[in-house]
């Protein structure tokens, strides 16, 4: 019966070392809102039927409400960052109704960035999973007489693709 006694005490302080101490929910650090979107994509242009890397980046503050989310090759020709605001989960809410005047894409060349709304088919500026849908329309007719430039337009332009991991 000792022995039962000791074995007894030997386990149940062995099951209290060994349990693992988990924090309330409340007290695990918080993602940012621009974090889910940070990374490396593989996006598809089905008007040019080309494939292009894009990466997202984000920059944190200690606001949420200031943080910035830095696209790197958007469009597969344009970077630039903005702060999103909070609007949703999957959402990149600031990005809608975006507008850059003068944007320079990768030749140097200005055009006009506006950044496209919310729709639910297909769904538009929204990470679903790991799959991130992009809306947005350019427009060089302020610039391509100065740049030496075609004139170019793109309404509705729709890019999507899928994170890397």
């Amino acid at each position: 019966m000792n022995l039962q006694k000791k074995l007894f005490w030997i386990s149940l302080c062995f099951l209290i070392i060994s349990c693992k101490k988990y924090l309330p929910k409340e007290d695990y650090p918080k993602e940012h809102y621009c974090e889910k979107f940070a990374g490396k994509y593989n996006m598809y242009d089905p008007v040019n039927d080309s494939f292009y890397d894009m990466i997202c980046s984000c920059s944190i503050n200690e606001n949420e409400l200031d943080d910035t989310i830095i696209f790197i090759n958007y469009a597969n020709r344009y970077n630039f960052e903005f702060q999103p605001g909070i609007n949703g989960d999957e959402h990149i809410s600031g990005l809608a109704g975006v507008i850059i005047y003068g944007l320079k894409d990768h030749s140097g060349n200005r055009t006009v960035f506006a950044s496209g709304g919310f729709s639910n088919t297909p769904p538009r500026n929204i990470l679903v999973g790991d799959s991130l849908y992009i809306f947005f329309s350019i427009d060089n007719l302020l610039y391509y007489v100065e740049d030496s430039v075609p004139w170019e337009a793109c309404e509705d332009c729709l890019h999507y693709g899928v994170k890397v991991h």
